[in-house]
């Protein structure tokens, strides 16, 4: 588990290293990671993880309240054995309504924040290599790791 930690923490480091250095299209939602970025993230971190012989699904969740307002999605990874890995779970910082959740990197069994979303679909990482945008987010990120 340990070393899963280790790869997640350093495919995060390197998103924030390269936002850092603005080097995401301005005008791409990744320039505001993690806000907004979390299915994208999913494909990326995926793709990296499957290249270290890790395999994950992408588990896609609706938080609904009743309130038409407040229906937000969000997705992360999930291994084979139901461990949970987020690295987008801290754009909802800000919101009581997430309870303020503000881990950057999450790896753990299914949290209090994970179980506010009803699952709406589990589904393979999608491949990045066939989108071009994904394909050089890819590399940004890579070159930072």
């Amino acid at each position: 588990m340990k070393s899963i930690i280790d790869l997640v923490w350093k495919f995060r480091q390197a998103i924030d290293n390269a936002k850092a250095n603005r080097e995401f299209n301005y005008k791409d939602r990744f320039s505001r990671f993690p806000t907004g970025c979390c299915d994208d993230t999913c494909d990326l971190l995926g793709k990296y993880l499957l290249r270290k012989g890790i395999h994950t699904v992408q588990i896609q969740g609706t938080f609904r309240d009743g309130n038409p307002k407040h229906t937000t999605g969000h997705a992360w990874l999930q291994l084979d054995d139901g461990i949970i890995i987020d690295i987008t779970g801290d754009q909802f910082r800000y919101d009581k309504l997430f309870l303020n959740f503000h881990e950057p990197v999450y790896v753990g069994k299914k949290s209090e924040f994970h179980s506010l979303f009803e699952i709406d679909r589990i589904v393979d990482n999608y491949d990045v290599n066939r989108d071009s945008r994904l394909k050089e987010i890819y590399e940004i990120i890579s070159n930072h790791i």
